[in-house]
């Protein structure tokens, strides 16, 4: 069974430094991470981010910058999950983050963390391939 999925790169620009948002799962499996989330039956790639930016870290003001044109693909209790919507989204330095703003208790944690370090720290090699290979220029 194919389990498709949205992920989000949350950042957010200081100056001319960029941070981004990882967060710590304890749901399942412990360990550092970008946002992601299933896409529910009839709702669209925008729409579950929208849902998970709510339910995961209660942010309700943002900007989608673009979709990044890359996908991540990995196995979870015998189910093929695939990452193909991969948003990058900006949200103000000033923000607040809610975590588990839902009855699901899936992270404990959040950090902001510049590129190098968040490459470092994120537990999944195909998470951290896809930070590495992102273009300084997609930062606006």
């Amino acid at each position: 069974m194919l389990v498709k999925k949205i992920g989000a790169i949350i950042y957010f620009k200081d100056k001319d430094k960029v941070y981004f948002l990882i967060l710590h799962r304890v749901l399942r499996w412990n360990g550092w991470e970008i946002l992601k989330g299933s896409i529910k039956k009839n709702e669209t790639a925008l729409q579950a981010l929208k849902r998970e930016l709510k339910e995961e870290i209660d942010i309700k003001k943002f900007k989608v910058i673009k979709k990044i044109n890359k996908q991540i693909k990995f196995k979870w209790d015998y189910h093929d999950v695939i990452i193909d919507d991969i948003f990058l989204v900006k949200i103000d330095k000033d923000s607040k983050i809610v975590l588990n703003n839902n009855t699901r208790k899936e992270h404990n944690k959040y950090l902001w963390v510049s590129k190098q370090k968040d490459i470092k720290m994120l537990t999944w090699n195909n998470t951290k391939s896809l930070l590495k290979g992102l273009n300084r220029k997609l930062f606006k």
